[in-house]
C-alpha cells in the first residue's frame, strides 16, 4: 500500500533537511485578503476610468474598456504612472493595498496568514531554505523576521546577481514576479512569457538541486515558470503539489514530467500547519522519549539511594554517555566542523547538541544533587568522556571547533547549579575542578575552555533569537536552556535565578584559581549574569559569598570540599584578583 503523500512529503523534508525548496502562488497569501497584480491592475483601471468620466462603461469589464479605450493591452508600469505622477504617490498608492491600516491589522487582514507562520517556524529550524513565490507583498518576510530569520530577499535581476551563493544562504526568498514597491512587477500575459536571464539561471540551479514544494500555484498562466520547471534535467528529490481538488491540465502535466505526486489539501494554512506539526513529531521522536529520560533518572535515584546498586549506577551513566558519544561522533566530522558559517546552522547545531544529551542533563541534575563522595568520579568520568570527544578534531571552522564542547558546558551547569542547591560543594569539585581537557597533548583545567565565553563567544551568541541586545548572550541562553530541567529540583523561578548566578561567580573565581599560573595572574574571568544582577536583586550576590567566607573562615563549606584548595587564604587571593575586575564590568553595564 503506498504512503500517504502528506506522510511521504513530511519524512522527505525531514530526512533531507534543507533540500527541499517552496514555490507559493497567491493562493497562500488569499486568507489574508491580499489582491492579486491582476486585482490591483484592474482596480487601477477603474480608477482611471473613475477619473475620465467613464466608470459607467468599464464596470462590466475593465480590462476590454481599457483596450477599446487606449488600443492595447493594459501594463501595470503605465497604468501606475497615469493613476500616480510621482514616486512617492505611487508609493503610498500601493501600500494602500498591501499594507494594513489600524482597524485591519486588528482583525488579522493583510497580515501573515497561519501558512505564512508556519513556514517562517519551518525556516527557522532550516527544514526550508529556498522559497520561490509569485507574490508581490511582504508578508513572508514579515513572517521571517517574527521569527528570527533574516532572509536574502531577491526581487530583481540586479539583486540576484548581488546575492551570496545558495550554499552560503540561510534563507532565500526570490519573487519572480517583483515586489509591490517596484513598478517592474511582472502582471501582463506578455509579462509573464519570459524572465530575465539571471532569474532564469537561478531557477534552473534551484530547480535542478532542490526538491519542490508547490502551494497556492495555480501552473495555468506563468509561461516562463512553467518553462523554468520543465528545463530541469534531474530529478534529485520529489515535487510534491499541494492543492485543494483536481489539478489543472497543464499543472497535471508538469507534475507528471516531474514524476511528482499531488497531496490533496483544505487549503495552505492548515496544510503548512499539518506538515510543521508531523515535523514536529518526527524531531521529538529523534530526541530521547521523555518516558525513557524519567525511567533512567528514577533508576539512578534508585541507585544512588543504596550503595549494593554502585555496579549498576556506573552501568547506567556508562551506557547513556555512549549513546550520547555515539551520536556526537557523527557531529564532530572534518566536514562538519568545516562547513559555512550561518547564524541558522548555529541555531540547529545547539538544538541536534541539546537532544543529545538530554537524558545526561537530567542525570547531572540528579547527581549534582544527590550524589555523595563515594559516587561522584563517574559524574567527572563522565564529563572527561564527553570533553575527550570534543577534542578530537583540530582543524574547521573556529566556531563550530569551540561549540565541541557545548554539551560539556550543558553538564557542567546542570550539575553545578544542583550541587549549590543540595549545598553538594564535592559534586561542585568533581565536576568543574577535577576534569581536565587535552589540548595539544597537553592537560589544561577543564574551565580553561569549557565556560560560556570560551564555548561561544558574545558575538556569535547574540545570533541566537532575541539575544543580540543582551550583555551575556551565552549565559542568559544557558539560563534559558537549562531551566526547565531544573524545575524538579528547583520549582521558585526566584531561586533559580539566584542559584544560577552564585553558581557562575563561583565559576569565575575557580576560573581565576585554575588559571592564574598559566595566564600570569591577569584579571580576567568568563563574565555571566553576575554583572548586570543588581538589577534583578537590588544587591550584589558576590557579597554573600565575601561574608559567608568572612564568618566561617575555613570552615566555610566550598572551601571543606576541597574548592580553592580548601585554603581560606587561597580564596582571598583570588577574590582580590577578581574584584578590580568585577568593579569593571558592573561599571560598564552600569550596575
Amino acid at each position: 500500500m503506498p504512503l500517504d503523500p502528506m506522510l511521504s512529503l513530511s519524512f522527505s523534508l525531514h530526512s533531507n533537511k534543507g533540500a527541499y525548496a517552496l514555490l507559493l502562488g497567491s493562493g497562500i497569501s488569499r486568507s489574508a485578503q491580499i489582491p492579486t497584480g491582476w486585482d490591483v491592475m484592474i482596480e487601477l483601471i477603474r480608477k482611471l476610468a473613475l477619473v475620465r468620466g467613464d466608470q459607467a462603461q468599464a464596470d462590466p469589464d475593465p480590462a476590454k474598456w481599457y483596450r477599446e479605450a487606449y488600443d492595447k493591452e493594459p501594463d501595470y508600469s503605465e497604468l501606475l504612472d497615469m493613476v500616480a505622477q510621482t514616486p512617492t504617490e505611487r508609493s503610498q498608492l500601493l501600500r494602500d493595498y498591501f499594507e494594513p491600516s489600524p482597524d485591519e491589522r486588528e482583525q488579522g487582514i493583510k497580515m501573515p496568514t497561519p501558512a505564512h507562520k508556519a513556514i517562517a517556524r519551518l525556516a527557522s529550524r532550516q527544514h526550508i531554505r529556498v522559497i520561490i513565490t509569485t507574490n508581490f507583498d511582504r508578508l513572508l518576510e514579515l513572517a521571517l523576521e517574527e521569527e528570527g530569520v533574516r532572509p536574502v530577499v531577491v526581487s530583481t535581476p540586479d539583486q540576484v546577481n548581488g546575492a551570496p551563493p545558495l550554499v552560503h544562504t540561510g534563507c532565500l526568498v526570490l519573487k519572480v514576479h517583483g515586489d509591490y514597491l517596484d513598478s517592474r512587477i511582472k502582471n501582463t500575459g506578455e509579462e509573464l512569457a519570459e524572465y530575465d536571464k539571471q532569474f532564469n539561471r537561478l531557477l534552473d540551479q534551484i530547480f535542478d538541486e532542490f526538491g519542490l514544494i508547490i502551494c497556492g500555484w495555480s501552473g495555468e498562466w506563468d509561461e516562463a515558470l512553467r518553462s523554468a520547471t520543465h528545463r530541469c534535467p534531474s530529478r534529485r528529490y520529489m515535487t510534491y503539489w499541494a492543492s485543494r481538488g483536481s489539478l489543472a491540465p497543464r499543472a497535471q502535466e508538469l507534475l507528471s514530467r516531474r514524476g511528482g505526486q499531488q497531496v490533496k489539501i483544505e487549503g495552505a494554512d492548515s496544510f503548512f500547519e499539518t506538515v510543521e506539526e508531523k515535523l514536529a513529531a518526527l524531531d521529538d521522536f529523534a530526541k530521547p522519549h521523555p518516558l525513557s529520560t524519567a525511567a533512567t533518572v528514577a533508576a539512578a535515584k534508585k541507585y544512588l539511594a543504596e550503595d549494593k546498586y554502585r555496579i549498576r549506577l556506573h552501568d547506567l551513566m556508562h551506557d547513556e554517555c555512549e549513546r550520547t558519544v555515539a551520536i556526537l561522533e557523527e557531529e564532530f566530522t572534518p566536514a562538519k566542523l568545516s562547513a559555512p558559517w550561518s547564524a541558522e546552522e548555529l541555531q540547529d547545531r545547539i538544538a541536534r547538541y541539546e537532544a543529545s544529551c538530554e537524558t545526561l542533563i537530567s542525570l547531572f541534575v540528579t547527581g549534582g544533587r544527590w550524589a555523595d563522595r563515594s559516587q561522584l568520579s563517574i559524574w567527572q568520568s563522565t564529563i572527561q568522556r564527553l570533553l575527550s570527544v570534543g577534542n578530537a578534531s583540530q582543524s574547521g571552522l573556529t566556531t563550530w571547533l569551540d561549540l565541541q564542547r557545548y554539551p560539556a558546558l550543558l553538564l557542567l551547569f546542570a550539575g553545578g547549579i544542583a550541587a549549590l542547591k543540595g549545598e553538594n560543594y564535592a559534586a561542585l569539585k568533581a565536576i568543574a575542578v577535577n576534569p581536565t581537557l587535552t589540548n595539544h597533548s597537553q592537560q589544561i583545567p577543564l574551565l580553561e575552555n569549557v565556560n560560556p565565553m570560551g564555548v561561544m563567544n558574545h558575538d556569535v551568541a547574540k545570533q541566537l533569537p532575541g539575544l543580540n541586545n543582551r550583555h551575556t548572550p551565552t549565559s542568559d541562553y544557558l539560563f534559558g536552556v537549562l531551566r526547565e530541567p531544573l524545575k524538579s529540583l528547583i520549582a521558585d523561578d526566584a531561586e533559580y535565578d539566584r542559584l544560577f548566578t552564585r553558581f557562575e561567580l563561583l565559576l569565575a573565581l575557580l576560573y581565576l584559581d585554575q588559571t592564574s599560573e598559566s595566564h600570569g595572574g591577569r584579571e580576567w574571568a568568563p563574565v555571566g549574569r553576575w554583572g548586570w544582577s543588581n538589577a534583578r536583586f537590588g544587591t550584589d550576590p558576590a557579597e554573600t559569598l565575601w561574608e559567608e567566607a568572612e564568618q566561617q573562615q575555613n570552615d566555610w563549606a566550598p572551601l571543606q570540599a576541597g574548592l580553592f584548595g580548601g585554603n581560606i587564604t587561597r580564596f582571598e587571593e583570588m577574590k582580590a584578583t577578581f574584584l578590580p575586575f568585577h568593579a569593571r564590568i558592573r561599571q560598564h553595564l552600569r550596575f
